[in-house]
């Protein structure tokens, strides 16, 4: 079944205080499925679609100027998949490619140097899923893996150690959804 999507480029900020929402400046870039995060005060959007086409952009929004910036484009070109930020970097990981495969690929934008750097792949090759940062572990929970939906939470430690399935260890601080 053919779904019709919208891909937008509006950008919104919720005021907690006040409980109200406010219109930002466009998004360069219309798209779905993408992934943000934010690192040092800044937002930066990654990936998605834009009707069939798969996205490699990358811009970095900053509040204080109000202004979106376009940043060199991921290595890989992905929608589903998941942003989160750790040590000041930004990571990207799983999602679609163009053929519709879910990938378990990792990426990591250095923004002080304005480069990216591929890392070793998930365990678990995941799309629509959600990441977090806890300390310095990117914890990846849920998904689709292009089969079945998942329960298992992974945990990455950015610079010390490779991806590492909690699904076998279960310690006390693993949660699994």
């Amino acid at each position: 079944m053919l779904r019709d999507y919208i891909q937008l480029d509006c950008a919104e900020r919720f005021g907690p205080l006040h409980g109200t929402w406010e219109v930002l400046p466009p998004m360069p870039t219309a798209r779905a499925g993408c992934a943000a995060t934010t690192a040092d005060g800044l937002i930066y959007v990654c990936g998605g679609r834009l009707c069939e086409t798969v996205l490699a952009a990358v811009e970095r929004f900053d509040p204080g100027i109000e202004r979106w910036e376009m940043l060199p484009r991921q290595p890989t070109a992905r929608s589903g998949c998941a942003a989160a930020t750790a040590k000041g970097c930004v990571y990207i990981m799983g999602g679609k490619c163009s053929n519709g495969r879910v990938q378990g690929v990792a990426e990591r934008f250095h923004p002080t140097f304005g480069r990216w750097e591929k890392l070793p792949p998930m365990l678990s090759p995941r799309s629509a899923f959600a990441a977090g940062t806890v300390g310095d572990l990117i914890y990846a929970a849920g998904g689709f893996n292009g089969s079945i939906a998942l329960s298992s939470v992974l945990g990455q430690l950015p610079v010390q150690r490779p991806m590492q399935d909690y699904r076998r260890t279960c310690r006390p601080y693993c949660m699994i959804f």
